[in-house]
């Protein structure tokens, strides 16, 4: 596993830029996928510390990567994200989400809870996250 990797994981382009950028300038290393192939791939291929997900990838749920990713690396943290929706929220916490950050949401929250999720002592701690958008 590299513990100074993550992976952001989302259909918007622009997302993906925006938080590998705000990962990067607080010492990460980070990579993007726009799709759940692409996901997958970086996941087998790289082994990150941690994946920061959308709720959807285009036709494919986040909540399966977050699945996948689950079983495949225990240790791995994850982040999703996604709209106010208490059953999704708890489905991702039930599949090992650190947390679920509700839209909007600013950059800046998102890399704070992916601090926090990376932090976090294994097993993950879960927390409910309702964010206003900051920007």
């Amino acid at each position: 596993m590299n513990s100074n990797l993550i992976i952001v994981a989302h259909e918007r382009p622009a997302t993906v830029h925006t938080l590998v950028t705000a990962l990067t300038a607080v010492g990460y290393q980070a990579a993007g996928a726009l799709t759940f192939r692409d996901a997958v791939a970086l996941l087998r291929d790289c082994r990150p510390a941690l994946l920061v997900t959308n709720v959807t990838l285009g036709a494919h749920s986040g909540l399966r990567l977050v699945l996948r990713a689950a079983a495949e690396s225990p240790d791995m943290k994850l982040v999703v994200m996604g709209p106010a929706n208490a059953e999704v929220e708890d489905k991702a916490l039930a599949l090992g989400a650190s947390s679920y950050v509700r839209y909007p949401a600013s950059p800046e929250v998102v890399v704070d809870h992916a601090l926090s999720a990376l932090a976090s002592p294994v097993p993950q701690a879960r927390t409910r996250v309702t964010v206003a958008n900051a920007s």
